[in-house]
């Protein structure tokens, strides 16, 4: 058996020493990290990264202009990288063409409640129709909706919002209200709310409106013709020459209504419109106000976030109460029918989101049988539990079919990526970028990282290192038998 010697050790140190040194100029010299960006159609061969120092030995291109560098699909990659800055560049051994895009899944999103009692907190990942018992109390998930509210702007005007719930038939109702609006939101209910500038004008406002019957005008330009009676036959004729004449009023489930009879006399031509809407002729259009029904509501808010509520039944007064914002008011219709009207919001300058145009998201649930609304970012508290809500997107994984063609060959190669799913061709090895799993949108940037050599080269490198070292050992151990080991250095220096 060979003996370790002292010129062995210092012959192994000698060779690991060499090994390391060209190992690490090797791999400056083999290492970069670039990006490739392609559309469905496209083919390219260039990998390019923001100019650095790594691999300054081997690269193709350094330090320039992205213009300069050769690119097919220019137009492309500068969707990606920052044309203002300078790069390096190196050729594939091949052309690399992104063919189609396999298949794409909708993007998903992921509703989080977080739960806080105290200094213990819970994040849980919720869904409608779940139900979470925790922290002592019974939390029932509702729903997940488009948000739709107010946005305060100095620009706008005053506003509210009220949610109302009818339990007869299990109609949720939410109401925007601008200045002096009306609403009939259900059969034999209306509901209006005006804006005034102090509580001694609310009473007033609230003594005038209670002798209300309703009435419908006739916009002119800067003026307001009013009938203050809903009398068929009622009408004028404006400046134009359209006449406009009450043929009836009507009334439906949801919404009120009158029949017009517009006559414009020089084209000898008549025209029957139903109101209300936003039908305008010759810029003239008109208002309805059809006034209260048999149980109705009027709001007066002088002040943010309350309202002055009076519920009239027949006529007459029956519930009258300041209600605060997130409050709400039980109004009995009958004996076992009621009204529940929640105040959501009152701003004097805002405007109003709809949910069509919301980007936000509102998670409806009850907390012990109390019914509350999270918007997406805001927290609100139950007893000692306080609850925030926040949305997750998770993005869909893409799956992209690429081909592959080595320079003077026609053959092709073809592969998918998805994921996080890497491929190796050659030396290089090629991954969908995090940047665009993460954004998902086209172009599609794909990762290219160069790699110390084929696998073939590095089964060829791996026996000629175990050769290096094999024949170190055979070289430096001490092969000899014990009784020759004394003249082991006199035989190394003989001669």
């Amino acid at each position: 058996m060979p003996q370790f010697t002292t010129k062995l050790f210092f012959a192994l140190l000698y060779l690991g020493i060499l090994l390391f040194v060209s190992g690490r100029i090797v791999h400056q010299m083999g290492k970069f990290t670039g990006y490739i960006v392609l559309k469905p159609g496209q083919t390219e061969r260039w990998v390019l990264r923001e100019s650095t120092t790594e691999g300054m030995l081997a690269t193709a291109l350094r330090n320039m202009p992205m213009e300069i560098v050769g690119l097919n699909h220019f137009q492309t990659a500068a969707q990606f990288f920052d044309r203002s800055k300078h790069f390096d560049a190196v050729q594939l051994p091949f052309y690399l063409s992104l063919e189609k895009e396999l298949s794409r899944e909708k993007i998903k999103e992921k509703y989080v409640l977080t739960l806080r009692r105290g200094e213990s907190s819970l994040e849980k990942a919720v869904r409608p129709g779940q139900k979470i018992d925790i922290y002592d109390s019974l939390i029932d998930i509702v729903a997940v909706q488009p948000w739709s509210g107010l946005v305060r702007d100095e620009r706008g005007t005053p506003h509210m919002v009220m949610q109302v719930e009818d339990t007869e038939n299990a109609a949720i109702n939410k109401l925007f209200f601008e200045n002096a609006s009306f609403f009939r939101p259900g059969k034999d209910f209306s509901v209006e709310w005006h804006w005034v500038q102090s509580e001694e004008e609310a009473e007033h406002k609230l003594q005038e409106l209670q002798h209300y019957a309703g009435k419908w005008g006739i916009r002119e330009a800067e003026r307001v013709h009013w009938f203050e009676t809903l009398t068929p036959g009622d009408g004028l004729i404006t400046s134009d020459g359209t006449e406009y004449t009450l043929l009836g009023y009507e009334t439906s489930e949801n919404s009120s209504a009158l029949t017009v009879s517009i006559e414009i006399k020089d084209k000898d031509t008549r025209k029957i419109l139903q109101y209300p809407g936003s039908d305008t002729v010759g810029g003239t259009s008109v208002l309805l106000d059809p006034g209260k029904q048999k149980n109705h509501i009027i709001c007066i808010s002088w002040q943010e976030n309350s309202t002055l509520c009076t519920f009239f039944k027949d006529g007459i007064p029956e519930v009258s109460r300041l209600v605060q914002e997130e409050e709400w008011l039980d109004l009995p219709v009958s004996e076992n029918h009621f009204l529940r009207c929640t105040l959501l919001q009152v701003l004097e300058k805002s405007f109003v989101v709809t949910a069509e145009e919301s980007t936000l998201k509102v998670l409806c649930l009850q907390v012990d049988g109390t019914p509350l609304a999270l918007r997406e970012g805001e927290s609100c508290a139950a007893g000692d539990l306080h609850l925030s809500f926040s949305r997750e997107k998770i993005l869909p994984v893409p799956k992209f079919l690429f081909t592959t063609e080595l320079y003077n060959s026609q053959s092709k190669d073809s592969f998918t990526l998805t994921g996080s799913r890497k491929i190796r061709i050659n030396n290089w090895k090629l991954s969908i970028a995090p940047q665009f799993i993460n954004n998902g949108t086209m172009p599609v940037i794909i990762k290219a990282e160069r790699m110390l050599g084929t696998p073939s080269q590095l089964v060829g490198l791996t026996i000629c290192l175990l050769g290096i070292i094999g024949l170190t050992v055979f070289r430096f151990a001490d092969w000899r038998q014990e009784k020759d080991r004394e003249n082991a250095f006199k035989d190394d220096y003989a001669g």
